[in-house]
């Protein structure tokens, strides 16, 4: 309830039974990026200063591994981009979300004027 608003809210009701392909619902998707299989678990979207943020969460082995994760990270962001261009109009940045069993999570964000 801190973070509604009425924009966020109307966003929700349209976007409520119409779920694009390709995003998670129950279980997580597959979606391939840098070479490697990526399990998508979560897309949502966050208000941020300068607009609205896209995070994606995926599910890893041990999201404590810093280098390996933002490097994933960084692959998960563009590839994203790339397969969904019109994102590109309605974000300000993408956030990846790496995140284990155990709770723990590592995220990277890239403005969407860096991602090429």
């Amino acid at each position: 309830p801190f973070m509604s608003n009425q924009q966020l809210e109307q966003m929700s009701g349209e976007l409520t039974g119409l779920p694009p392909q390709g995003l998670p619902g129950e279980k997580p998707v597959d979606f391939l990026a840098g070479g490697k299989v990526f399990k998508v678990a979560q897309v949502y979207v966050v208000p941020d200063d300068a607009g609205l943020l896209l995070v994606l969460q995926h599910q890893v082995a041990d999201a404590s591994q810093s280098g390996p994760n933002y490097a994933d990270n960084l692959a998960l962001i563009r590839q994203w981009v790339a397969t969904y261009p019109e994102y590109r109009e309605a974000f300000t940045a993408v956030v990846a979300r790496a995140s284990d069993t155990s709770g723990r999570a590592y995220g990277s964000r890239l403005e969407m004027k860096d991602i090429q």
